[in-house]
């Protein structure tokens, strides 16, 4: 299992969010978003290394930008 890092940052709220969970693979984020409201953009990070931009919108569909 890798350890990988979800973060969030609203400046505008001045909300900062961090999930931390284990995987086998990055597409275990996707499970762990499932919680959260869509709209939300997280980075997803594997140690110091920032693999991607991902979010959820209302129709349950996956935004994922590098």
């Amino acid at each position: 299992m890798t350890l990988f890092h979800l973060h969030f940052h609203d400046d505008g709220q001045d909300v900062d969010e961090d999930i931390q969970f284990e995987a086998d693979t990055a597409a275990g984020a996707l499970s762990q978003l499932m919680t959260e409201p869509p709209g939300k953009w997280f980075e997803l990070w594997r140690g110091d290394n920032m693999l991607c931009h991902l979010s959820r919108d209302q129709d349950n569909l996956w935004q994922i930008h590098r």
